[in-house]
């Protein structure tokens, strides 16, 4: 109950919650310029039974000055190796609500080495389940947050997978990777891959693939494979060619995994054009035949051949093939066409 004063008129006066503000104001005025910010260590150390008071003040102090959050800490972390808990949790819990993501998870890494502490001691399984219970929570609260220093998450990251919480694993892991200056960049990429892999995490491994793609060269082409079951079908190859600069004939490579051997065919077919070396336009030639006939395009595929007939008169494997072709496509007329071109071109020499 509120208490009341009565004035010399005995009118009754509650005070306001406004006048206990200011009170409460005025009080912590002075508890500060009792307790200097040299002298706070001190105090602090000294308390031993009225913590409460102490992290009211404490918490009061940092939302007026946060660079006291590292005295703040010091006196946690000396708290807890004086196995000081109670006071070391409390003023950690000061820390967790600070507005600044580094500090949070400065607590929080202290937090759950004071529970690890705790953990190690004779505990009933209701307290062993609380504890750990406590420091999912405590995982769940920091990964939320911007963290950008490498080693905090990197323990952040063990200390949810000795929890078996792989998808706060994957967050720090996440933040990890932000770093490509990192000497391990491509270990803790490979390892982002397969977390989410793990955890079914599919539109991060698709991003995280397509990094590995990018930053691991000497693989690509395994991480490439790895991508393509992921994405659906409707995915525009082109466009994703586009995005992670594959080369054309990869493109068509990719274009016969998805059952789109035509637009293949089309891309190999621009290649052949381009290309000088006699040895591979060969090569080209005959991978858009086989394109085409097996998918019943037998009549174009002659078409094609027609083209560049000429510059396989004398190579006996080629006339061959391309004899079957016209036959298959129903053009005897190109066949007899070629055969006679053969048997002239071959004579004069």
């Amino acid at each position: 109950m509120l208490p009341q004063y009565v004035d010399n008129k005995k009118n009754n006066h509650i005070i306001t919650p406004f006048e206990t503000s200011l009170l409460f104001t005025v009080f912590l005025f002075v508890l500060f310029f009792l307790y200097p910010r040299e002298s706070l260590e001190k105090k602090v150390l000294s308390e031993k039974s009225n913590y409460h008071l102490t992290t009211i003040y404490l918490k009061n102090l940092i939302t007026l000055d946060p660079e006291n959050s590292d005295l703040v800490f010091a006196m946690a972390n000396t708290l807890h190796q004086q196995e000081k808990l109670d006071l070391s949790r409390r003023l950690l819990e000061i820390l967790e609500s600070n507005p600044n993501d580094d500090v949070k998870a400065k607590a929080t890494l202290l937090h759950l080495s004071l529970n690890h502490t705790k953990l190690q001691k004779p505990l009933s399984q209701y307290e062993r389940s609380l504890l750990l219970k406590e420091n999912k929570k405590l995982l769940s609260s920091v990964s939320e947050e911007m963290i950008t220093d490498r080693k905090k998450n990197e323990t952040l990251y063990h200390a949810a997978l000795s929890l078996q919480e792989k998808a706060l694993a994957l967050k720090f892991n996440l933040n990890i990777i932000k770093d490509k200056d990192d000497k391990k960049y491509l270990y803790w990429l490979k390892n982002a891959h397969y977390l989410a892999e793990e955890i079914g995490e599919k539109s991060k491994n698709i991003e995280i693939l397509k990094t590995l793609i990018f930053e691991d060269k000497n693989s690509s082409s395994i991480w490439l494979d790895a991508l393509l079951p992921q994405l659906d079908k409707e995915t525009n190859l082109a466009a994703l060619s586009s995005e992670l600069q594959l080369t054309d004939e990869t493109l068509a490579q990719l274009y016969i995994r998805n059952n789109q051997a035509l637009k293949a065919s089309e891309i190999y077919i621009s290649l052949l054009n381009k290309e000088n070396n006699q040895k591979v336009r060969k090569k080209l030639l005959l991978k858009i035949i086989t394109i085409l006939q097996a998918n019943n395009q037998t009549v174009e595929a002659a078409s094609l051949a027609l083209k560049y007939e000429d510059d396989y008169i004398m190579d006996k494997n080629m006339t061959k093939k391309l004899l079957k072709l016209y036959l298959s496509a129903n053009r005897a007329d190109l066949a007899k066409k070629f055969s006679l071109k053969i048997i002239k071109k071959r004579k004069k020499k």
